[in-house]
């Protein structure tokens, strides 16, 4: 209920309290002076119109809705001063907290200049001590646009390459693969919310596998010829930069129906080295640390081929790992099917020279016919996935370019010489 006081604050501080003391002050006056010497019926008008102009007034005012009269108890008339506080309005709250940056270091958009600085280095996670920092094409991108490319410098300490991308960005700087052994690629998040900022991307040497095989009982059993001959010594087969690496699994006699079972071995070439992508990078500002997938999980493929699909079905092949690589059958990769001929794909993490030999199990079936000639033989290869930059200026993740060019490494390919 509002006070008398609140009342003759409206009447007093609005234009419609002015019009209706006006009106009740006419109307009065109708009453009390000029009702004898206006006649009745001039008294009735006049009277009549102050009353309306009266309740006008008191309506324009704000009294009725202050008692509840035609609407609600607002108060919308009062002066603010005299508005009860549980009847100011509250500001909203927001329904979902501030969105928090992408990735990187974020933070506050200082838009100083008109780009932004990435100090950007590689730092040798494999041979720190000797080698604490590597060379290597590095680029940043967001949006698949690349703002700037450059070379990160090699060292025993840390010397800084500047990349400039636009302020208030999220993207990748990349450690791109090149053909042939070198720095294995890899990629970081960025933000370029402050004015400048560092970025050490987790990194390696690349260098190229080798494979060896064995029969069940452990004995060697490959070698670098072509009909799996045993006059010279069983070996590791190597790839050599950019050219794949042959190897033979020895002669082995395989009817239809009859199964063949044994172990392949395979190690990175070098003591400081990996065969695939070094993974992502990221910064983790609760921490102020790095945080690195230091091997890729899918750095590696293994696909196979029949080669004859008279003699072996597309699953006629089962690979499996005896080490922890992560090894999973996936569909082949449309690059791998077309530059491999593969018709089955097992894909590994990214292999290190710290793994030492890693040893798999395997089995080959003749499940469709009996293998009779050197055609008969399928293969098995093993290639690294890498970030490069296609012809067509795109950074791409993959094995083989859209040309068919083998990216990063050379692999290896190991023939079963079963007829």
């Amino acid at each position: 209920m509002p006070t008398g006081a609140e009342i003759f604050s409206v009447l007093f501080t609005t234009g419609g309290g002015w019009i209706a003391i006006i009106a009740l002050l006419a109307l009065l006056g109708v009453i009390f002076k000029w009702f004898g010497s206006l006649g009745q019926n001039k008294a009735f008008i006049v009277g009549a119109v102050s009353t309306i102009v009266l309740i006008i007034g008191l309506f324009v005012a704000g009294i009725p809705q202050m008692f509840g009269i035609f609407g609600t108890q607002t108060f919308a008339a009062l002066p603010e001063a005299i508005i009860p506080p549980e009847q100011v309005e509250k500001p909203q709250t927001l329904t979902q907290p501030a969105p928090q940056d992408n990735v990187g270091v974020g933070g506050e958009c200082r838009f100083v200049q008109n780009t932004h600085e990435l100090k950007t280095a590689i730092k040798n996670l494999e041979n720190a001590s000797s080698l604490g920092y590597l060379a290597g094409s590095i680029a940043a991108e967001s949006d698949g646009i690349t703002h700037d490319t450059g070379t990160a410098t090699s060292g025993a300490t840390l010397s800084y390459t500047s990349l400039n991308v636009p302020p208030c960005k999220a993207g990748s700087i990349y450690v791109l693969g090149t053909s042939g052994v070198g720095t294995a690629s890899a990629r970081m998040a960025f933000t370029s919310f402050p004015t400048v900022s560092e970025y050490q991307i987790q990194g390696a040497a690349q260098d190229v596998i080798a494979v060896q095989g064995y029969d069940r009982q452990g004995n060697t059993r490959s070698n670098g010829l072509a009909n799996g001959s045993t006059t010279i010594a069983d070996q590791f087969i190597s790839g050599a930069g950019t050219t794949d690496g042959t190897a033979y699994y020895r002669n082995t006699t395989l009817a239809q129906g009859g199964t063949l079972q044994g172990q392949l071995g395979y190690d990175t070439n070098g003591t400081s080295t990996v065969f695939g992508n070094y993974g992502l990078t990221t910064y983790n500002k609760a921490t102020g640390q790095y945080e690195h997938n230091a091997l890729a999980d899918d750095g590696v493929i293994f696909s196979f081929d029949s080669v004859d699909a008279s003699k072996f079905s597309s699953s006629s092949f089962t690979l499996n790992q005896i080490d922890d690589i992560s090894l999973k059958s996936v569909p082949c990769p449309a690059t791998i099917v077309a530059n491999r001929n593969a018709e089955a794909c097992w894909k590994a993490r990214t292999l290190s020279a710290t793994d030492g030999e890693v040893l798999l199990k395997f089995q080959l079936s003749a499940d469709v016919g009996d293998p009779i000639a050197t055609g008969d033989n399928p293969v098995l290869c093993v290639d690294d996935k890498v970030y490069f930059r296609d012809a067509d200026g795109q950074i791409k993740y993959d094995f083989y370019s859209a040309g068919g060019t083998n990216q990063g490494v050379a692999g290896v390919c190991l023939t079963f010489v079963v007829a």
